[in-house]
């Protein structure tokens, strides 16, 4: 099949006509591997990068069946490959897995981890598949690119590692601190208000410094997609109503309040939900004027369980709702300068809700404030 022919499905047809050198020196200049296969999967073009990253010829990729080319590489069961992951855990034969799900299941592949075997060493490749079909809707040809990651894979590894080993170090002295901070609470005279004070202060300091390297942790956790979620299926209700009661003795500056509906089930991971709305109701008390209500709310609507949590703050520049979850962001003005943090917890939140098949979004009330919702698929009894 001609390279003319499957770059007009590409949607270059005002090129390929009378352009297919300047085609093919635009093919070969991508940092990209590019291979182009038949409807089986056999290889008929390969650009000048491709051998470069599989370490191989081109006479030797061409004319190839794509599952004896790659017969030494595996798709991982997560996106991201993980290095330091044992290869039990998540090995899957390229071969069968290009066989099943792109030439049988017509699927795309986006963005998907494949480690391959090259001579010396293990590379892990950054893969695109998409099978392209014409006006009968017959499979034409499958153009698969690719990028060798291998290096990134083993920064992120070890960024993980770092920000675990600096968290645990950090913790340390820190439990030390407030271990020290409830041992002078005792000693000090119970009318000493003054002196109560000051340690109930540098309590939440430490507090707010926990927080922090918890939030680093899961970040770096969640940049090389390590970010362990376990799902069993739980009374969304109960939680909800027993995270908000356990708060409220934290935040007594705000009337906290919940109304849920009950019996409410989803598949969860119980410690990260009650992490999101922690979050979250930290988040309305910061922003809110002292004295204020917090409502949390629990419903169930088209499958779905609704989570609420809304406040009587500024609330959110419509400009800024949509990246509201995006890493850093914070919502500033010139009442709330005071409020720390480092921006990361509404990332972190959608990270967790997005691992849960849900989503996490932010309103504004019309009677003021802000309103931010978690969807989980509402599991049936």
């Amino acid at each position: 099949m001609p390279l003319s022919h499957f770059l007009k499905r590409l949607q270059f047809q005002q090129f390929a006509d009378n352009s297919n050198e300047y085609l093919f020196d635009v093919i070969n200049l991508l940092a990209e591997g590019i291979i182009v296969t038949d409807p089986k999967g056999v290889v008929i073009f390969c650009n000048k990068k491709a051998p470069k990253i599989l370490h191989r010829t081109e006479q030797s990729i061409i004319n190839q069946p794509m599952s004896e080319l790659l017969k030494k590489a595996f798709v991982p069961k997560t996106k991201l490959y993980s290095v330091t992951a044992p290869p039990s855990a998540h090995k899957q034969p390229f071969g069968h897995f290009f066989e099943k799900h792109i030439l049988q299941q017509r699927k795309a592949l986006i963005e998907q981890d494949i480690v391959y075997q090259g001579r010396h060493q293990e590379y892990v490749l950054a893969t695109n598949i998409r099978p392209v079909f014409d006006e009968d809707n017959e499979l034409e040809v499958v153009i698969v690119s690719f990028r060798d990651v291998t290096k990134r894979r083993e920064n992120q590894e070890n960024q993980v590692r770092f920000a675990r080993i600096m968290g645990h170090e950090l913790k340390h002295p820190l439990a030390s601190i407030k271990a020290y901070i409830h041992f002078l609470r005792k000693l000090s005279a119970p009318g000493n208000a003054r002196i109560h004070s000051y340690l109930d202060k540098t309590d939440q300091q430490v507090n707010i410094l926990v927080k922090m390297i918890n939030d680093l942790l899961d970040i770096s956790k969640i940049s090389a997609n390590r970010l362990a979620i376990t799902l069993q299926v739980k009374n969304v209700s109960e939680l909800v109503v027993t995270t908000v009661n356990d708060l409220k003795p934290v935040h007594r500056s705000h009337t906290l309040k919940c109304k849920s509906e009950a019996g409410l089930l989803a598949e969860i991971d119980e410690m990260r939900v009650r992490q999101v709305i922690t979050n979250l109701v930290s988040n309305a008390v910061k922003y809110s004027p002292e004295g204020e209500e917090i409502n949390v709310t629990v419903s169930a609507k088209n499958n779905r369980v609704l989570i609420s949590v809304s406040d009587k703050g500024p609330g959110i520049d419509e400009k800024k709702l949509k990246r509201i979850f995006e890493p850093y962001q914070r919502v500033i003005s010139k009442d709330n300068r005071h409020v720390k943090g480092l921006g990361l917890g509404l990332y972190i939140a959608r990270s967790i809700i997005d691992k849960h098949g849900g989503k996490i979004y932010a309103t504004n009330n019309p009677e003021g404030g802000s309103k931010f919702t978690i969807e989980l698929p509402l599991v049936k009894e």
